[in-house]
């Protein structure tokens, strides 16, 4: 183990905090695991990083809810020491050799390599994860819960964080955690409701403002985050904004590519930018110097089987997590957080959120999803082995066996998981079509319309994909088939909005990436089942992924060819390296004759620089 103060130096820390002291003090001199309750900007990621430089004994493994937030800790420590960084599509395999002993990733994907059960895994004996409150999140739970229970199963140390955690003692006794606390913030936070020019404090002192509340935060030389509901508010703010304030505002959200919103962060972190107007997307993780954050609205669109429903009240500990990334240590004393109420009553229903109490983490695991994914961690597993497995969970501990059995006899109707005696003794495992289903991250419902068309060879793939279940999640009622099939036909994702009512780009461009993976998984099945039509399956997979046609896959492929040239290329008959370079020089003539084309000819003399 590494010198403390030699450790320091290199994370560039003069000193720990108090908070940081006692966790660090408690991972070193006790096996305890650790849950870490302490507000933002206190310093849990700093200490995350200095325990798993000091885990000697071990891999390390870092989990937190956001790639960008694994991404900024692996940069962080990638100049210190060997790291790696495993944060890709879920369905993918792309992690069976790991040789550094810290890794970074998100709970999905951590949950998808456990899965796999490879080798590397036996010598992780730490995991921290980040934002363990996250588990109340429907679409998060899941993982979060699966892979604490396979690091309680494994008696792996865990040490978990969070700021917004309710019922605090219950999750500790799920881990065997010692709850660490820090109740004061290293930067006070005030919580204000604005209505009109009148800021509200929780113990009803009222504040007269005398100018508007983001002039006044301006002219201050401060920062401040607005925070709107959806995207097109967002997008609309930012533009009447931006008339006035120009070069200082910015918009960040999840549809951003990933270039742009790093650079923002960089910006903002500079002090380039004073105004930066946000839907959740810096909610949580990314660590921002930001002095305000100002609540321009409290619901949140509520989406079902891709209907929009209505509009749902955040919670109290989405607006804490929200608030708390007001006020950051070495940039500000103090930090501000304000609710915008347009009304009376309104000011009046939104002082709970300055005065509740959080609320408790509700997970949402099922059954079938332990059983399936504790089935692909192992190879053969009795009734009993599941029994006992299922008791590390904090959702179906008290399940009983007979629940078990039923749902296993369940998923052996539909050829999920199999059977096989050893001296009178029953033990199960999972079929081909269910270590498929798992590995591809899909579930029950998934399984049961894929398996539907394994051996369909009449039904158009486009079709399959485009009406399976999870598409229909997130479509919006967009006519799916249209979509994907324009997309690989070579169209740009913004002519692609046309097929649906109120979709934007970003919807178009979540559309794509959910039709790649659920093509992706029902190509894995006929793979695993060894089905005729799996090539087939292949191939539209790739394309769905590519954007391209099957003919121009391999011209994407080429080193330094984006989508746009593959697909002029393609046009023109050329489908190989070879045919290109043959032909370059009437390549390019053509290409001068396309203003966008012309940009890109500098790609066509690097692909085709002659090797001797």
């Amino acid at each position: 183990m590494s010198n403390l103060e030699e450790l320091l130096n290199k994370l560039q820390i003069k000193k720990l905090n108090q908070f940081q002291e006692k966790v660090f003090n408690t991972f070193l001199n006790t096996k305890d695991n650790i849950l870490m309750v302490a507000p933002t900007g206190i310093g849990k990621t700093t200490i995350a990083e200095l325990i798993m430089l000091s885990n000697d004994k071990g891999k390390s493994v870092y989990i937190s809810p956001l790639r960008a937030l694994s991404y900024q800790v692996f940069n962080e420590l990638s100049n210190i020491t060997p790291v790696r960084l495993a944060t890709g599509d879920v369905y993918i395999d792309d992690n069976e050799v790991i040789d550094e002993n810290i890794i970074m990733t998100t709970y999905e994907k951590f949950d998808s390599i456990i899965r796999r059960n490879y080798e590397w895994l036996e010598k992780v004996n730490l995991i921290f994860l980040d934002e363990i409150h996250n588990m109340r999140e429907r679409k998060r739970s899941e993982a979060i819960e699966l892979v604490l229970q396979w690091a309680l199963e494994k008696g792996i140390r865990i040490i978990t964080a969070s700021a917004t955690v309710g019922q605090i003692e219950k999750i500790a006794e799920w881990l065997n955690a010692k709850i660490i606390n820090a109740d004061i913030r290293p930067v006070p936070l005030y919580e204000y409701i604005l209505y009109g020019n009148k800021l509200i404090s929780k113990d009803g002192k009222i504040m007269i403002l005398k100018k508007n509340i983001i002039n006044y935060i301006v002219e201050k030389g401060k920062n401040i985050l607005i925070f709107q509901n959806t995207r097109k508010r967002a997008e609309s703010e930012y533009d009447q904004l931006r008339a006035i304030y120009r070069d200082k505002v910015a918009l960040f959200h999840g549809g951003l590519p990933k270039e742009e919103r790093q650079k923002i962060l960089q910006l903002i972190q500079s002090g380039k930018i004073q105004i930066v107007v946000s839907t959740t997307a810096l909610g949580q993780g990314v660590n921002l110097p930001i002095y305000c954050v100002l609540f321009r609205e409290m619901t949140l669109p509520q989406i079902e089987n891709g209907r929009f429903m209505g509009w749902k009240l955040i919670s109290v500990n989405e607006y804490k997590q929200i608030a708390g990334r007001a006020g950051r240590p070495r940039f500000d004393s103090e930090g501000v957080s304000i609710i915008e109420a347009k009304s009376e009553w309104e000011s009046r229903k939104y002082l709970k959120f300055i005065t509740s109490e959080l609320e408790p983490i509700n997970s949402y695991l099922t059954l079938p999803k332990f059983v399936l994914a504790h089935l692909s961690r192992n190879e053969y597993e009795s009734l009993d082995q599941i029994f006992n497995a299922i008791k590390y969970t904090f959702t179906l501990k008290t399940v009983s066996k007979e629940e078990i059995e039923n749902t296993i006899n369940d998923m052996e109707e539909i050829e999920m998981i199999g059977e096989q005696y050893v001296d009178d003794n029953k033990y199960l495992y999972l079929l081909p079509f269910g270590r498929a289903v798992s590995f591809s991250y899909l579930d029950i419902n998934d399984a049961k319309y894929y398996k539907q068309y394994i051996y369909d060879t009449d039904t158009d793939i486009l079709k399959i994909i485009a009406y399976s279940p999870k598409i229909k999640e997130i479509s919006r009622n967009a006519d799916v088939y249209d979509i994907l099939r324009d997309w690989i036909l070579g169209n740009d994702v913004k002519d692609l909005v046309e097929y649906g009512e109120n979709i934007t780009v970003n919807d178009v461009k979540n559309i794509i990436s959910t039709a790649t993976w659920q093509a992706y998984s029902y190509y894995s099945i006929l793979n695993a089942l060894n089905i005729k039509n799996k090539n087939n399956a292949l191939y539209k997979w790739l394309e769905i992924e590519n954007g391209v046609p099957k003919n121009a896959i391999n011209l994407v492929n080429l080193k330094g060819i984006g989508r746009k040239l593959a697909l002029f290329l393609y046009k023109m008959g050329y489908n190989t390296k070879k045919e290109i370079c043959s032909n370059i020089k009437n390549i390019i003539e053509n290409m001068e004759k396309d203003d966008d084309m012309r940009k890109q000819i500098w790609r066509i003399n690097e692909l085709c620089k002659a090797k001797k």
